[in-house]
């Protein structure tokens, strides 16, 4: 059992989100990547800065409720092998050979979070970040490559920990590309056009005080996309302060409230981002 605060783990991401690139720029987040590190760090941690961890993870429960919580995560992310989606998170950790970890904290990561514990000379930092980057590239299918640079290896680094995660999903609702058409895009920095792809269809959709939230299920249902949309009379960066103050704030919130909602035929438009 997991105190009431951990259905509100959404608000270090939204903190993040907030505080983080201007409304100009796109960016991606991945609070999974980020919550799986710090939850690692947090189990080794003592006094203080374990206090710290555990009020930033889960603020209001303890830090055996953050380990609970983030393990049960962890290892409840479906395997790669599910219908309709390739999903991988692969987290490693990297430590300086002038260094061992204790026993058992390396099992206790190794058991709760799936972590793989390896020893690398850091100071030898090209052969380092070779390693490491084969480790990322591997992890995303190819995806992501160079992750980490040798000048930006910290000359005092004694450990590294690295999450990566890869992600591709088939829509239970395809959207067929020869229905592709070109619009205007309603921009932070203006109008611009670009190709927007279209389906009428099935879907749920939540609208709430600062903007519409519309549900994309995915071929496995373990996996859904929240697309949040500003309203009209509000811009981005209104969205991206009021997500912070209000219920909505929660994935569980918005999940219960669009789950609850009847399947309506909606037609359905949003930029072609591939």
């Amino acid at each position: 059992m997991v105190c009431s605060a951990a259905v509100l783990s959404s608000s270090l991401a939204l903190s993040l989100l907030r505080h983080s690139s201007s409304p100009s720029q796109s960016f991606v987040l991945s609070p999974l990547s980020l919550n799986s590190a710090l939850s690692i760090v947090h189990d080794g941690a003592i006094g203080n800065t374990q206090k710290e961890l555990t009020n930033l993870l889960l603020n209001g429960c303890t830090p055996a409720d953050v380990t609970n919580h983030y393990s049960s995560l962890t290892l409840s992310l479906p395997s790669n092998n599910n219908t309709g989606v390739s999903f991988k998170s692969a987290n490693r950790f990297y430590v300086d050979d002038s260094i061992t970890l204790k026993n058992d904290y390396q099992k206790h990561v190794e058991n709760k979070y799936k972590v793989k514990v390896q020893s690398l000379k850091l100071g030898n930092k090209a052969d380092a970040a070779k390693e490491m980057n084969k480790f990322v590239e591997e992890a995303t299918n190819g995806m992501i490559k160079d992750l980490i640079k040798a000048d930006g290896i910290p000359d005092e680094a004694k450990s590294i920990l690295i999450n990566a995660i890869h992600f591709l999903g088939t829509w239970k609702n395809s959207f067929d590309k020869k229905k592709t058409r070109k619009g205007n895009f309603h921009g932070a920095t203006g109008d611009k056009e670009v190709e927007f792809m279209n389906n009428n269809a099935h879907f749920n959709i939540s609208r709430t005080e600062i903007g519409v939230t519309l549900v994309l299920p995915y071929e496995n249902d373990a996996f859904r996309f929240f697309l949040v949309m500003p309203r009209e009379e509000r811009n981005l960066e209104n969205l991206r302060n009021e997500m912070r103050k209000i219920a909505i704030a929660s994935e569980e919130y918005v999940y219960q409230k669009c789950r609850a909602l009847p399947s309506q035929i909606q037609f359905v438009f949003r930029p072609r981002w591939i």
